[in-house]
C-alpha cells in the first residue's frame, strides 16, 4: 500500500482518535504557551520600568530583560518538546500496527554504542546519543534503526601575552560531530569471514585499519565509494556489479552514505538523513493527515533498504 492509503486505514483503526487526543493537548500546550509569555512578558515591562525610574542603568536593565527572554524561550520550547515526544510515543505505534505489523518503536531509545563501534565506520565517540529507534522483520530481513548522535572531545590552547610581558595559557574543551544521522542494521543472511567497508570520498586512515583498498571495476562506483576489505575475495564476491548498481542508487535516495559488512549484518550510516525527521510539526493540528504521512514516508523510506539492497532474496545460507 502506499503511504496514503496506509495512514488512511490506520485513521480508521484506531489513529484517528489518538490524533483527536492528542490535538486537544496540543491546543492546552499552546493556550499555555501563550498564558505563560503574556504572564511574563508583563511582569518583566513592569520590572524594567521600575528600575529605570528607579535610576538603574539602562545596560543592566537591557540585560535583566533578555534573561527573561531566554528563559522563556528555553520554558516555551521545552513544552514544545514534551508535546511533539507525547506525539511520536502515541501515534507511531499506533501508525506502525497497520502499515508495518510487528515493527517496535521506542522515541527515547536509540541503536546502542557497542553497536555502533562494532560496525567499524567511524572512531569511538566520547559522546553519544540518539533517539527514535525501530526494530522489525521485512519479509525475511531483520533489520534495526534509530537516528545516533555521535561526538569526540578535543582540547584548544590559546596563549596570551599583557603589556608586561605575563603570559597566561588557557585550555578549552569542545565537541565536534563524527557522525549525526541514521544508523540502520539488517541481516544480510550470510557470515562474512572478514570485515568490508565502503567508505564515502577519499580514502582515510582509520579505513586502512581494517584491510587494504579494494579496486573494482565500476568507474562510477570507485568515484563514489572506497572500499576496504579484510578479505580481497569475500569483497569482491559481496560487490557485484547488481549491488554496486543498488548502492548509487541508495546513495541517490539518502544522501551521504557508508557502509560495512561486518559478522553477518550490513550497516549503514546516513549522514543526510534529516535528524528532525520523525518528528511533529506541533505548528499545525495533529489531525491534519499530512503530520502522519511525513512520519510515515521517512519509515518506508528506510524500511525500503531491504527492496533497495534485495536483502529478502536469499542467495547465501547461513553457515
Amino acid at each position: 500500500m502506499t503511504v496514503h492509503e496506509c495512514v488512511a486505514d490506520a485513521l480508521q483503526n484506531g489513529l484517528g482518535e489518538t490524533l483527536s487526543a492528542l490535538e486537544q493537548r496540543r491546543q492546552q500546550v499552546l493556550q499555555g504557551n501563550k498564558k505563560i509569555m503574556l504572564w511574563l512578558g508583563g511582569a518583566t515591562i513592569v520590572v524594567l520600568a521600575g528600575m529605570l525610574i528607579g535610576g538603574q542603568h539602562w545596560g543592566f536593565a537591557l540585560i535583566a530583560g533578555f534573561s527573561v527572554f531566554v528563559i522563556v524561550a528555553l520554558i516555551v520550547s521545552r513544552r514544545k518538546a514534551k508535546l511533539a515526544h507525547l506525539f511520536k510515543q502515541e501515534a507511531i505505534p499506533e501508525l506502525l500496527r497497520t502499515a508495518l505489523p510487528g515493527f517496535w518503536y521506542a522515541s527515547s531509545r536509540y541503536v546502542s554504542e557497542f553497536e555502533f563501534n562494532s560496525a567499524n565506520l567511524f572512531i569511538r565517540p566520547d559522546r553519544y546519543s540518539g533517539k527514535d529507534y525501530f526494530e522489525g522483520t521485512h519479509g525475511k530481513t531483520r533489520l534495526r534503526f534509530s537516528l545516533v548522535h555521535a561526538e569526540e572531545q578535543y582540547e584548544t590552547t590559546t596563549t596570551d601575552t599583557d603589556s608586561d610581558g605575563h603570559t597566561t595559557t588557557r585550555t578549552e574543551e569542545h565537541w565536534r560531530d563524527i557522525f549525526k544521522g541514521l544508523f540502520f542494521a539488517a541481516d544480510f543472511n550470510k557470515h562474512f569471514n572478514g570485515c568490508t567497508l565502503v567508505r564515502a570520498g577519499k580514502a582515510g586512515i582509520f579505513s586502512g585499519l581494517f584491510g587494504n583498498l579494494v579496486k573494482l571495476e565500476d568507474p562510477r562506483f570507485n568515484q563514489q565509494f572506497k572500499v576496504y576489505s579484510s578479505d580481497q575475495m569475500e569483497a569482491r564476491y559481496l560487490l557485484t556489479p547488481r549491488m554496486m548498481e543498488r548502492l548509487l542508487d541508495l546513495k541517490d535516495s539518502l544522501g551521504s552514505i557508508e557502509l560495512s559488512f561486518v559478522g553477518s549484518w550490513v550497516n549503514i550510516a546516513a549522514g543526510g538523513f534529516p535528524y528532525n525527521a520523525f518528528e511533529p510539526d506541533v505548528k499545525h493540528p495533529f489531525t491534519d493527515p499530512a503530520q502522519v504521512e511525513r512520519t510515515l514516508g521517512w519509515i518506508f523510506l528506510v524500511v525500503g533498504i531491504v527492496e533497495e539492497l534485495d536483502l529478502n532474496t536469499r542467495i547465501w545460507s547461513k553457515q
